[in-house]
């Protein structure tokens, strides 16, 4: 399923609720696994799996993701999940 097609939404730090085309909803707890789809500054790299450890919401409502300690916007990661 592509990355797009998925919206994401914050529901606590232990979770995310994750929405599909068609309406379907799954809740996410952490720690899970997500697929790094651009490399990033701080040392991960495109392709490599990682485990959300948290979840956090910016103040403007932005998707946080804490990865080994470091906070990274979601966009760099694609979750990949059934419904």
């Amino acid at each position: 399923m592509a990355k797009s097609s998925l919206r994401l939404y914050y529901h606590d730090p232990d979770s995310i609720l994750v929405i599909n085309p068609k309406g379907q909803i799954r809740k996410l707890y952490t720690p899970f696994r997500v697929l790094c789809i651009e490399s990033i500054d701080n040392g991960f790299k495109k392709g490599s799996w990682l485990y959300v450890d948290e979840v956090r919401s910016s103040p403007g409502d932005q998707l946080i993701f804490v990865i080994a300690g470091k906070e990274i916007m979601h966009h760099f990661f694609r979750i990949q999940i059934s419904f």
